[in-house]
């Protein structure tokens, strides 16, 4: 019996790093290239509609490359229950009110039980506080 793939959710800024068409750091899509070569095909990835949704609200010359990327991941909707986690890091500011998208992101991530989040997200997910405050509301909640 084979083992199964640790899932491995990619926030949309991974999918973008790949790419970097805004010219904002080379090194991170040096980075991104080679976990998508290297690292990734050990995991299922996962995208969710909210992804796919901000890729084909890209820049027109953008969309076409992203979509390419994404091809053949497994694309995960949204429920009742993810709309009310991501309310629920809002209300309780695990998520500024102004980024429903990075809440919902996070949502579908915990409600699906996938095993790691993968984003370059700094300000919102990756600063070691915010990370425990996730890490401490999820578990408590």
């Amino acid at each position: 019996m084979a083992n199964k793939k640790l899932t491995i959710y990619l926030e949309t800024s991974i999918i973008a790093a790949y790419f970097d068409f805004w010219g904002k750091s080379s090194q991170q899509s040096k980075v991104t290239k080679k976990f998508w070569q290297k690292q990734l095909p050990k995991y299922q990835a996962i995208i969710s509609v909210i992804t796919l949704t901000e890729l084909q609200e890209a820049k027109k010359d953008w969309q076409k490359p992203y979509l390419k990327l994404i091809k053949g991941i497994e694309i995960v909707g949204l429920s009742a229950k993810i709309a009310k986690l991501a309310n629920s890091y809002i209300k309780n500011g695990v998520v500024p009110k102004s980024k429903t998208d990075d809440a919902v992101h996070l949502a579908i991530a915990v409600e699906n039980k996938i095993d790691f989040f993968l984003t370059w997200n700094m300000r919102h997910f990756l600063r070691p506080h915010k990370m425990k405050q996730i890490i401490d509301f999820n578990q408590k909640h």
